[in-house]
């Protein structure tokens, strides 16, 4: 398995990082956010970013601004 923050995805390593702050798992992170697991996890790794309504929940559930969401989402 790769390490997350071999990813290139800085939106996936703070989603790793906060999920694991707060020992949710990827399963309870889909639940708290109305998304699949597989999602979580292509976040995670770097497969995909969330889509605008996926960062609107994502900025609820993690108290980061969606200026800050958006921002990860650009960074690799």
């Amino acid at each position: 398995m790769r390490r997350h923050e071999e990813s290139g995805s800085v939106l996936g390593e703070a989603v790793y990082r906060f999920r694991v702050r707060e020992n949710l798992t990827q399963r309870a992170l889909a639940e708290k956010l109305g998304i699949s697991v597989n999602t979580v996890h292509m976040w995670e790794t770097g497969g995909s970013v969330p889509s605008v309504m996926s960062r609107h929940r994502l900025s609820e559930v993690t108290g980061w601004s969606m200026a800050e969401i958006f921002r990860m989402c650009e960074q690799k």
